[in-house]
């Protein structure tokens, strides 16, 4: 009998959640004495940036065209390994003062993707099921907010030139189990 993605989801996700990371986050400057507080829209409106980010972050989402518009600080394009794929995310509340702000959101992903350092041009990625904590700067520029200094998704490489695991992973695995994670997750 052959088990199904979501019996190896959910195995996945217990061990995951067994195995979670609890390090305590590094501790960030608090805003200059001066800045005025982060009002209650503001906040909402740059938490709602951030969701706007992620979904668009995942694999095949109907918005990844707005990536870019979301993206500031110069992270426009830019492609750095590894990197991972994105299932499903939870944001949390927003933090801080004046036009930057701290957001955080709860990720589950589903593959990770680097460079092969033995071979040159070809890539190794990974499938499985990692939930952590993550943090991203929220910068209102112009009114509007953008997100800044933190993880990006999605693999650019090319699919010839990876080599997975385990053995029978491949991109196409890779990201059912990212729509089934979505699914589990409730759509976010």
């Amino acid at each position: 009998m052959r088990p199904t993605v979501p019996a190896l989801l959910a195995l996945a996700l217990g061990a995951c959640a067994a195995e979670r990371r609890t390090a305590a986050a590094p501790a960030i400057p608090g805003p200059p004495p001066d800045a005025p507080a982060a009002s209650p829209g503001a906040l909402g409106a740059a938490e709602r940036a951030l969701a706007a980010y992620l979904e668009a972050s995942r694999d095949g989402s109907q918005t990844a065209a707005a990536l870019d518009t979301l993206l500031g600080c110069g992270a426009r394009g830019a492609r750095v390994l590894p990197i991972t794929l994105l299932g499903a995310y939870r944001v949390l509340p927003a933090s801080g003062a004046g036009d930057t702000l701290l957001g955080r959101a709860v990720v589950a992903t589903v593959a990770e993707q680097r460079a092969d350092r033995r071979n040159r041009g070809r890539y190794l990625a990974r499938q499985r099921v990692e939930v952590d904590t993550l943090e991203w700067d929220l910068v209102r520029d112009g009114g509007r907010w953008q997100v800044c200094n933190g993880v990006q998704f999605g693999f650019h490489q090319p699919e010839d030139a990876t080599t997975w695991v385990p053995l029978g992973a491949s991109s196409a695995t890779a990201r059912r189990l990212a729509d089934s994670v979505y699914q589990l997750w409730g759509g976010r």
